[in-house]
Protein backbone atom coordinates (compact mmCIF):
# COMPACT_ATOMS: atom_id res chain seq x y z
CA UNK A 1 0.00 0.00 0.00
CA UNK A 2 0.77 3.22 -0.82
CA UNK A 3 0.92 6.72 1.37
CA UNK A 4 -2.13 7.89 -1.40
CA UNK A 5 -4.07 4.49 -0.81
CA UNK A 6 -4.00 5.12 2.60
CA UNK A 7 -5.06 9.34 1.41
CA UNK A 8 -9.26 9.31 1.46
CA UNK A 9 -8.97 12.63 -0.55
CA UNK A 10 -6.60 10.93 -3.42
CA UNK A 11 -8.95 7.79 -3.28
CA UNK A 12 -11.96 9.88 -3.69
CA UNK A 13 -10.28 11.92 -6.40
CA UNK A 14 -9.23 8.79 -8.55
CA UNK A 15 -12.34 7.53 -8.07
CA UNK A 16 -14.45 10.66 -10.03
CA UNK A 17 -11.49 10.34 -12.53
CA UNK A 18 -12.33 6.45 -12.65
CA UNK A 19 -16.28 7.67 -13.09
CA UNK A 20 -15.74 10.45 -16.01
CA UNK A 21 -13.81 7.88 -17.78
CA UNK A 22 -15.99 5.19 -17.63
CA UNK A 23 -18.14 5.03 -20.92
CA UNK A 24 -21.55 5.81 -20.51
CA UNK A 25 -21.16 7.13 -17.44
CA UNK A 26 -22.50 10.34 -16.64
CA UNK A 27 -23.23 12.80 -13.58
CA UNK A 28 -25.45 11.08 -11.73
CA UNK A 29 -23.94 8.27 -11.60
CA UNK A 30 -20.67 10.18 -10.46
CA UNK A 31 -23.04 11.79 -7.94
CA UNK A 32 -24.20 8.64 -6.76
CA UNK A 33 -20.58 6.69 -6.37
CA UNK A 34 -19.29 9.77 -4.33
CA UNK A 35 -22.40 9.21 -2.53
CA UNK A 36 -21.50 5.81 -1.72
CA UNK A 37 -17.95 6.76 -1.09
CA UNK A 38 -18.92 9.29 1.03
CA UNK A 39 -21.45 7.54 3.06
CA UNK A 40 -19.50 4.63 3.97
CA UNK A 41 -19.09 3.88 7.62
CA UNK A 42 -14.95 4.35 7.79
CA UNK A 43 -15.15 2.03 10.86
CA UNK A 44 -16.38 -0.86 8.62
CA UNK A 45 -14.15 -0.05 5.86
CA UNK A 46 -11.18 1.74 6.99
CA UNK A 47 -9.02 1.57 3.55
CA UNK A 48 -9.80 4.45 2.30
CA UNK A 49 -8.94 2.51 -1.32
CA UNK A 50 -11.32 -0.52 -0.86
CA UNK A 51 -14.02 2.12 -0.02
CA UNK A 52 -13.39 3.44 -3.46
CA UNK A 53 -13.43 -0.06 -4.75
CA UNK A 54 -16.81 -0.74 -3.28
CA UNK A 55 -18.53 2.75 -4.21
CA UNK A 56 -16.82 1.77 -8.12
CA UNK A 57 -19.40 -1.13 -8.24
CA UNK A 58 -22.14 1.74 -8.35
CA UNK A 59 -23.72 1.67 -11.96
CA UNK A 60 -22.57 -1.97 -13.06
CA UNK A 61 -24.04 -4.90 -12.46
CA UNK A 62 -22.47 -5.84 -9.64
CA UNK A 63 -23.91 -2.48 -7.59
CA UNK A 64 -26.13 -5.02 -5.45
CA UNK A 65 -23.27 -6.07 -3.74
CA UNK A 66 -22.69 -2.39 -2.29
CA UNK A 67 -25.88 -3.09 -0.41
CA UNK A 68 -25.37 -6.61 0.45
CA UNK A 69 -22.33 -5.80 2.67
CA UNK A 70 -23.09 -2.72 3.90
CA UNK A 71 -26.66 -3.49 5.19
CA UNK A 72 -29.12 -5.75 6.53
CA UNK A 73 -30.58 -6.52 3.17
CA UNK A 74 -28.74 -9.78 2.85
CA UNK A 75 -29.07 -13.87 4.17
CA UNK A 76 -27.57 -12.60 7.31
CA UNK A 77 -29.59 -9.84 8.46
CA UNK A 78 -26.74 -8.06 9.02
CA UNK A 79 -24.54 -5.27 7.62
CA UNK A 80 -20.49 -7.19 7.55
CA UNK A 81 -18.80 -5.76 10.56
CA UNK A 82 -15.37 -5.09 9.13
CA UNK A 83 -14.37 -5.11 5.35
CA UNK A 84 -10.38 -5.00 5.05
CA UNK A 85 -7.08 -5.68 3.38
CA UNK A 86 -5.84 -7.77 6.88
CA UNK A 87 -4.48 -11.20 7.75
CA UNK A 88 -7.67 -12.91 9.13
Amino acid sequence: MTDADRDAAAQRSLLETHFKSRPGAGSESLAAALAVYDGINTETVPSPKLRAAIAALTGTFAEPAITSLLTSDNCTSRPAAKIAFQVP
